[in-house]
């Protein structure tokens, strides 16, 4: 991976990424600058676009899922795959069957039939981002829930206030998850929010 001019902040990009990588700094500029003055700090870290082949060696969590943006332990990095994380795609294609009609057509119409759900991590990016904020107090929230909370607060705000074309998207998916959730997830109450994902809500 090389270093790319961002501006102010430091991006590391896989060769054959670098518009994708400009499109993901743009996005996460705007969205520390919006955040910044209502949290009341601007975290310092650089942000990694990986393609696949550089996956493993830039990801902070072993096996990984390739493109799941996430955050560095030390909370310095912010690492995004060059292509949409497949993962979300999958989640959807799990929920839209348990969803209703008016949820799945929103849905669909928000991220076409074959649910490319690029807007969607675009949005995830920023919920990462909201991370770096507590981690580089540091503030350790006393639940999991409570701070995946927080990261969703920075990112709802966000997009309502910066994207907000982004937003019918991604309630459409939240409400198709709480749909299908008593189906699919057999933990549902908030000390079982602490479970990993495949068996919690």
């Amino acid at each position: 991976m090389s270093e790319v001019g961002g501006g102010d902040l430091s991006v590391w990009v896989s060769e054959g990424a670098e518009t994708q990588a400009q499109h993901i700094a743009s996005m996460v500029c705007r969205a520390r600058d919006w955040a910044a003055p209502i949290l009341g700090m601007t975290p310092t870290f650089s942000l990694h676009v990986s393609s696949p082949t550089d996956w493993a060696a830039v990801a902070s969590v072993p096996g990984l899922t390739y493109g799941l943006p996430h955050t560095s332990d030390d909370g310095d990095r912010l690492i995004v795959g060059a292509e949409p994380a497949r993962f979300f795609t999958a989640t959807a294609c799990n929920y839209l069957p348990h969803a209703d009609r008016r949820t799945s057509e929103v849905l669909l119409g928000a991220y076409g039939d074959d649910l490319d759900m690029g807007p969607f991590v675009d949005a995830i990016v920023v919920h990462e981002l909201g991370h770096l904020y507590h981690q580089q107090v540091p503030f350790e929230f006393p639940r999991l829930w409570l701070t995946e909370l927080f990261a969703n607060l920075v990112m709802i705000g966000y997009v309502h206030d910066v994207e907000p074309a982004l937003l019918p998207g991604i309630e459409a998916y939240a409400s198709a998850a709480v749909h299908a959730s008593e189906a699919l997830y057999p933990g549902s109450t908030l000390e079982e929010m602490n479970a990993p994902p495949e068996v919690s809500a």
